[in-house]
């Protein structure tokens, strides 16, 4: 039986290159610089290949691959060069799908800047921007150095007068060196934001007690961050003023703990806004009422239990008083009384001569009001009642 795959002539498989840059790699570094290439399979079939250079300073492990997609790691040996020296060379990938010539030119910097500790001297900006990365303080001392504008100056650094402005604000390190990177375009302006629009707390109207809580930001991204924290109002206390870079953990999330004094706040629900920076988020609080009651239906069938709801929010005993304007709503007293919340109940119970009304006058249904006193907060509820046959 004929190959089902040979029968149906499958695309052959198609080399393709990423990392490689639109003109090639360029290579610039006071001693090793490594960095990486991937090759794809833009077709079908399978793709197998190597990648070599005539060059004995550029190298690449692994040299042969095979597989739909594969990473390359190239390292390039520029101990052996002068400052300043330039060399070319191509890398070339021959593969089942096709083949691929690369350019590639390496430079050695003609002035590096040599890190404490030991380690590696940096040659690019990109470089000394992952250095920051890793050693924050030590970066920014050599940043502030005259080391620092000697590299600059002997790589031919194209704004040299934008440096000696920003490090003119030495009593902001960190910022000045973050707004240097943005200038360069190594980083974003880190930005931050609420992680909920708004929170919301619920208390007793009569406790009196503080409520604590807290507000999440983000921030978009690593960078120098000091914005002012602000709410306005008197009965929000925030426990911090300002919001700055080392309030961020690794998550980029950064708390600010609040707390609402809540006797300043009339019943019913306040808010305030708190600003840090251009963000913003609201904090509700809602002063609950001191009870409230509720009648879960409005028509009810003969011998039907019914009942109040009642919700007591004042953090003491409520007396209830209950009447109905029709004694076919029956309740087991006229007087409840409940420290927390409760039911009230009543059953349906119309009379003979009315329920010889449903019948023989065909009465569609009984009307009742029941009326709730609550004489604690001198106030009262009314309910109206249909009773149906």
């Amino acid at each position: 039986m004929e190959n089902f795959a040979e029968a149906l002539e499958l695309p052959p498989p198609k080399l393709l290159v990423e990392n490689a840059g639109q003109t090639g790699l360029i290579i610039e570094a006071a001693g090793a610089a490594s960095g990486s290439l991937t090759v794809k399979n833009a077709g079908g079939g399978r793709l197998f290949g190597r990648v070599e250079s005539n060059a004995r300073w550029l190298s690449f492990n692994p040299p042969r691959f095979e597989g739909a997609r594969a990473s390359i790691a190239y390292t390039a040996d520029l101990s052996g060069f002068k400052p300043g020296d330039t060399a070319r060379t191509t890398a070339v990938i021959t593969s089942s799908g096709g083949e691929a010539v690369i350019p590639v030119l390496a430079r050695a910097a003609p002035f590096a800047l040599t890190p404490p500790g030991g380690e590696a001297p940096i040659a690019g900006l990109r470089e000394f921007y992952k250095y920051a990365r890793r050693e924050p303080a030590a970066a920014e001392a050599l940043f502030f150095s005259a080391e620092f504008e000697e590299f600059l100056r002997k790589t031919d650094y194209p704004r040299i007068s934008s440096y000696i402005e920003i490090i003119k604000d030495s009593g902001e390190p960190e910022r000045a060196m973050d707004n240097f990177f943005i200038l360069n375009g190594l980083k974003k302006r880190a930005k931050i934001s609420p992680e909920e629009e708004s929170v919301t707390s619920e208390v007793n109207p009569y406790s009196g007690e503080a409520v604590s809580g807290r507000l999440v930001f983000s921030r978009s991204a690593q960078g120098y961050i000091s914005e002012e924290i602000t709410a306005g109002s008197a009965w929000l206390e925030l426990h911090k003023t300002r919001l700055t870079s080392g309030d961020f953990d690794e998550k980029g999330k950064a708390a600010v703990p609040y707390v609402i004094y809540t006797e300043k706040i009339p019943e019913g629900e306040s808010f305030c806004v708190v600003k840090a920076g251009p963000a913003e988020t609201r904090v509700y609080l809602r002063k609950l009422p001191p009870f409230s009651l509720k009648m879960p239906k409005e028509v009810f069938s003969v011998n039907e239990k019914g009942y109040i709801l009642l919700e007591n929010n004042a953090g003491k005993e409520i007396l209830i008083e209950v009447s109905s304007s029709d004694p076919c709503l029956r309740f087991e007293s006229s007087r409840f009384s409940a420290v927390a919340g409760a039911k009230i109940p009543f059953v349906v119970k119309p009379t003979a001569t009315q329920l010889a009304q449903f019948v023989f006058r065909q009465r569609p249904f009984i009307p009742a009001v029941i009326t709730v006193n609550v004489p604690n907060f001198r106030k009262s509820a009314r309910f109206e009642v249909r009773v149906a046959p």
